[in-house]
């Protein structure tokens, strides 16, 4: 914001002061705009963008004080500094418990008046960088999409918005778990309430206690979540003793760490996400049945990209703008036969690959438009990225290299089960509880 985009409205009944305050105020380059009453100041205050009033108290008719009033009663837009030829401590007290951001006395000093503009000026500023700054950390999450799959889906949201209850989200990796809790979080009306997410696969048991749930000498993180949400992924990661503790908190509304004899309530709403059926994982045993049972009562599916494909063309564009707001990338438009394409792409990654391939289709395309031709090549360089993950080179040690084989036979092999775990041990030879350990030891997700 620089003074040109600032505008200031200078209220008074005096011509030569209006005048003068106008020609200054101009001269540093402010947008000034004047009034010689309140009917008249009324009219600009409502009907213009305007940062400032300079206003007078003693005028003809309604005074300052009582159009400050006014003002105040429909929520005050403008910063205001009052301004009297016969002013007294209790006006300018008045004045201040109004609103007023300050009280200058009459005849003006020019210095003084100066100052307190250029104050209110940078608190201005200050508080439009900080907004920017929250709306970049925090955006406002759109569900984008207007296919019958994404219409329920919201509806569903919208139903268990304001629920106190724990909600487990389900979906394949990419599908927008986060994501989509982040916009019930929204929905629920506490968008500058903490978000805090946990990442269970990096944490070891015993980090996982501490983190989560807190030392006697240091805060957990459903601490810092307080009065806000904590999302949990992945599910499957979380340990025995971890599970214990969220399953007491659930039924309770407060636990009791290892140890402790202090029960703590914090005043948090808990969101789990899991890439695998909740019944999958307890007869696995990962899932313990107290933490089952108290977080089935709200599952909500996250579909497949491939299920509604129509809506791609309109996340493309969301992103599109996004990447450009955001991360200051340039504006590219996809043609109409590589949007057909994109279309009809299957996106095994889902929305997490469609959004990386737009990000660097903006970074890499070279014109306004990207073409057919471009969007192939793009799709070849991300094809080839996840095809080299499987390939196996000699040069490697014994171990790497088995590691690589298995996670490679493993990731076929469900593709040709249809990621059927039953089916995939039948044809591996393993018992289904040996095949979780495989499977997550290998990093391989699955439905």
């Amino acid at each position: 914001m620089n003074p040109q985009q600032f505008n200031i409205l200078v209220v008074d009944d005096e011509a030569d002061i209006t005048g003068l305050l106008q020609e200054i105020l101009e001269d540093e380059g402010y947008r000034v705009s004047v009034a010689e009453d309140a009917a008249a100041a009324d009219k600009i205050y409502l009907n213009q963008s305007i940062d400032l009033v300079l206003l007078d108290i003693w005028m003809p008719k309604e005074d300052g004080l009582s159009l400050l009033t006014r003002w105040c009663e429909d929520g005050l837009k403008s910063q205001v500094i009052m301004m009297s030829g016969h002013g007294t401590i209790e006006t300018a007290v008045q004045a201040t418990k109004l609103g007023a951001y300050d009280f200058i006395e009459k005849p003006i000093s020019m210095a003084k008046l100066m100052i307190s503009v250029e104050h209110v000026f940078n608190k201005i500023k200050l508080e439009q960088r900080h907004k920017a700054l929250m709306k970049q950390m925090n955006p406002d999450i759109q569900i984008i999409g207007k296919s019958a799959i994404i219409n329920q889906l919201k509806n569903q949201l919208e139903q268990i918005a304001n629920k106190a209850l724990p909600v487990c989200f389900l979906g394949r990796p990419g599908v927008g778990k986060n994501y989509y809790a982040r916009y019930l979080h929204q929905l629920a009306g506490h968008r500058q309430e903490p978000f805090i997410v946990v990442n269970a696969s990096s944490l070891t048991r015993e980090q996982q206690l501490d983190a989560i749930f807190g030392r006697p000498d240091k805060d957990g993180l459903l601490q810092l979540a307080e009065s806000g949400a904590l999302y949990v992924d992945e599910l499957a990661d979380l340990e025995p003793e971890t599970q214990a503790l969220f399953a007491q908190l659930i039924e309770h509304g407060h636990y009791r760490r290892p140890g402790e004899q202090a029960l703590i309530s914090p005043k948090v709403r808990l969101f789990f996400a899991s890439q695998y059926a909740l019944t999958e994982l307890l007869e696995a045993g990962t899932l313990q049945a107290n933490l089952y049972y108290a977080i089935q009562t709200l599952l909500i599916q996250i579909p497949e990209l491939q299920l509604y494909q129509d809506d791609i063309p309109e996340i493309i564009s969301h992103y599109l703008y996004h990447f450009v707001d955001y991360e200051d990338l340039p504006y590219r438009q996809f043609s109409m036969p590589a949007l057909n394409l994109l279309r009809q792409y299957q996106w095994p990654g889902n929305v997490r690959e469609l959004r990386n391939f737009i990000q660097r289709a903006l970074v890499m395309a070279t014109g306004d438009t990207i073409s057919l031709e471009e969007t192939e090549a793009l799709l070849k360089i991300g094809e080839a990225q996840q095809a080299d993950e499987s390939l196996v080179s000699i040069d490697l040690p014994i171990r790497e290299a088995r590691e690589r084989f298995e996670k490679a036979y493993f990731v076929k092999q469900l593709g040709y089960c249809d990621g059927n775990i039953a089916k995939l041990a039948e044809r591996a030879g393993l018992e289904r509880t040996n095949l979780y350990r495989k499977l997550k030891s290998l990093g391989i997700q699955y439905k």
